[in-house]
């Protein structure tokens, strides 16, 4: 009687493990659910901000025409230095899918190099062009802009920007570039809204008539200063996947410095918040009782090598796997 007790007590105990596996694993699945549905609501939310972005350069360049004066020009020419900057951010929420680190950091790499070659060129160069057009028309007196697609062009700037940094504030903490538009969305709303408020002023008082160029030259100086900022933070951080001084080989022997990892998997590791420096990977060991060990070992080791975000994920080794 007390053997058949004793075999019940420990086919209970076995059962209640079984169902503490069960539960950490629903919670890994619901978890890593709802960190994709995140990502992929973020980069929803990207696209819907690139085609906005890009019906306010149709906007901004017809109300432009409309309007004889050169603001608008300027807030389509904002929009047009940060769609490049969009599709970045896009990508950048994308690298989180592919498993392969190497190929991750080459691509994002060369990806913000595309980038940067193609945006920055195109804004320095018509800003200088815009901001000449600006100071030409200061002195002209039969210079005669049209208040009300001043006022409509700024409104939809001022609407689309604003839009966008709702839409980019939940990814604008995930990636650089995802910062770095964001940052300059709520730029663009700023300068769409002195575009707004020199139309408000022509239609209250037609002598005000030769705010348009002040504005002109206003977004053109602060389109350069965000031009130059932005080539500045991809230079000394959006390009820079690990620490200074770190190597991958360094991190692979940290993680397989415990005799307990057998293989790993799924290495992924890339810049957070413009500063710190985030890896996940999925390791195979051949005692899982060992987990908690291994995994606090793993942890203070790469922390110590710069890696401030860390997060494994265990299963047992096998030998066909």
């Amino acid at each position: 009687m007390s053997e058949e007790i004793s075999v019940h007590k420990h086919h209970h105990s076995h059962s209640g493990e079984s169902k503490s596996e069960k539960s950490r694993k629903s919670h890994r699945s619901s978890s890593h659910k709802s960190s994709s549905g995140r990502s992929s609501k973020s980069r929803r939310n990207v696209v819907i901000s690139i085609m906005l972005n890009v019906l306010l350069i149709i906007a901004g360049i017809a109300l432009g025409i409309m309007s004889g004066g050169n603001a608008l020009y300027g807030v389509a020419l904002f929009a047009l230095f940060n769609v490049p900057l969009l599709l970045q951010a896009y990508f950048s929420l994308k690298l989180r899918k592919i498993p392969s680190y190497e190929y991750k950091a080459d691509v994002y790499k060369h990806y913000s190099a595309a980038m940067l070659t193609v945006s920055l060129p195109i804004a320095l160069l018509l800003t200088g062009v815009l901001f000449v057009l600006g100071f030409n028309r200061v002195d002209n007196d039969q210079l005669l802009v049209n208040d009300m697609p001043l006022i409509i062009g700024g409104l939809a700037g001022v609407i689309v920007n604003g839009l966008s940094v709702m839409l980019l504030k939940r990814a604008e903490s995930k990636t650089v570039a995802c910062k770095t538009v964001y940052d300059n969305s709520v730029v663009g709303t700023l300068i769409s809204a002195a575009a707004l408020v020199a139309g408000i002023m022509l239609l209250m008082n037609e002598e005000l008539i030769n705010s348009d160029p002040y504005v002109t030259m206003l977004i053109a100086i602060v389109t350069a200063v965000v031009a130059v900022k932005v080539l500045y933070v991809f230079i000394k951080r959006g390009f820079h996947m690990l620490p200074d001084g770190l190597e991958i080989e360094q991190i692979i022997s940290t993680i397989k410095l415990n005799e307990s990892v057998k293989n790993y998997r799924h290495l992924n590791i890339w810049t957070n918040n413009a500063e710190e420096v985030e890896l996940s990977a999925h390791l195979s060991l051949d005692d899982m009782e060992k987990v908690d060990v291994v995994k606090a070992e793993i942890k203070e080791g790469l922390r110590k090598m710069g890696v401030d975000v860390v997060t494994l994920a265990f299963k047992r080794h096998r030998e066909d796997s």
